[in-house]
């Protein structure tokens, strides 16, 4: 019971002179020096500090903005294997629901050995069926292989 208070009251302690320190990021907290500790030296790539503590920010030709992923939902437009068309097929269909929807974000990715395309960001089931049901109104050509898949999605960070 000791051993977990002693913990609580060091990490309120370090939070707060991190926080008292400003905006100093976990890498120069480690490699600052402090007598009667050991000295340790991170070294990382500058685009790695840049992007450490932050949010990633969504495709510049969508218009930047931040976001956080979160558990939801997307449409699987296309699922293919075939090694010899199935990018190809993927880019086309990519393409066509692009075309239909231009605010709705459509994803190519290969995950051996297959090619998918998945579209949109949902939070709940229901606003992937509404979602689903306009593509196949749009795109009857592609009904047949879509359906709502559980995945990581991108939302706006507030």
């Amino acid at each position: 019971m000791r051993k977990v208070l002693y913990t609580l009251i060091a990490t309120f302690i370090f939070s707060g002179t991190l926080l008292a320190q400003g905006k100093q990021s976990i890498v120069d907290e480690i490699n600052s020096s402090k007598s009667g500790e050991g000295n340790v030296k991170v070294y990382q790539d500058e685009t790695i500090a840049n992007v450490l503590g932050k949010y990633q920010t969504a495709d510049s030709s969508k218009g930047a903005s931040n976001f956080v992923k979160v558990m939801g939902f997307k449409i699987q437009i296309y699922s293919g294997n075939d090694q010899s068309k199935s990018k190809a097929e993927a880019e086309s269909k990519a393409s066509l629901v692009r075309k239909d929807f231009p605010d709705m974000e459509v994803t190519i990715s290969y995950q051996a050995p297959t090619w998918l395309v998945r579209a949109g960001n949902f939070l709940t089931q229901e606003e992937a069926d509404a979602a689903l049901a306009l593509i196949k109104e749009k795109q009857p050509g592609l009904a047949r292989e879509m359906y709502v898949v559980r995945s990581t999605v991108k939302r706006p960070s507030f």
